[in-house]
């Protein structure tokens, strides 16, 4: 997937890539940045585009703010299938 896919459904694009929004606590620790919508619950700041990603900034700065925790864009690669659920 290129990071500004021409995404329309049924076109079979594939997640090369995940982007996350990560915050290091005081201990080095890491964990992925989640942010609550009412209604919803906390979502988690992540992303198979880079465009997703980068409209969840304001989001990962405020929790920076909030927690004094560094927040890192992070960029993990090609994912290793470790196991499959079928329907």
């Amino acid at each position: 997937m290129s990071d500004k896919p021409d995404w329309k459904p049924g076109n079979g694009l594939k997640i090369e890539r995940i982007y996350a929004w990560v915050a290091e606590e005081a201990d080095g620790g890491e964990g992925v940045v989640a942010i609550q919508i009412p209604g919803v619950g906390y979502v988690p700041l992540i992303g198979a585009d880079r465009s997703r990603i980068e409209s969840y900034r304001e989001r990962a700065a405020a929790v920076a703010r909030g927690t004094g925790c560094k927040v890192r864009l992070k960029l993990f690669g090609a994912g290793v299938v470790i196991d499959e659920i079928r329907g």
